[in-house]
């Protein structure tokens, strides 16, 4: 659990040094940190293994709503998911997210949410010196390991 959060540490660390692409034209001014997918990412995660907890499922299900399922983030022109997967997501073209999203719509979104972290900013950390230098350090210590064997 300790080398997950280490890494997961990381690659918050690594997003959050990152600028909002401005080249890019679906990018606004009010374009998110990049390291919000990464937050939504965990957060439905968090949702996920709540599975049999209703009172908290619910409770998450709305902090979803409120922080990730706005014009800002998920529905906005810098989203995670094209205009047609928005649209389904929200129930169809003219519908608006209840109070509390379906649990479909969540785990629907967090598929499109990964899609990015991993397309986008996954291979941008992995191009990094820091990162390169951490695996070659791990390797190592691998090898080494190896032969002791």
């Amino acid at each position: 659990k300790q080398w997950y959060q280490r890494r997961v540490r990381g690659f918050k660390q690594f997003l959050s040094t990152l600028s909002v692409d401005k080249d890019d034209p679906a990018i606004t001014e009010q374009a998110p940190n990049p390291s919000t997918d990464l937050d939504c990412y965990i957060d439905i995660e968090k949702f996920k293994i709540a599975k049999g907890k209703p009172a908290a499922r619910d409770e998450l299900a709305i902090s979803i709503k409120q922080n990730y399922f706005t014009k800002k983030y998920f529905f906005g022109a810098a989203s995670p998911a094209p205009r047609n997967a928005q649209i389904g997501i929200l129930g169809g073209s003219g519908h608006t997210m209840p109070h509390r999203p379906p649990s479909p719509s969540i785990l629907e979104a967090q598929k499109y949410v990964l899609l990015r972290l991993t397309n986008k900013w996954l291979k941008k950390y992995r191009s990094t010196e820091e990162f390169q230098r951490r695996q070659n350090r791990s390797g190592s210590a691998l090898q080494r390991k190896g032969r002791s064997n």
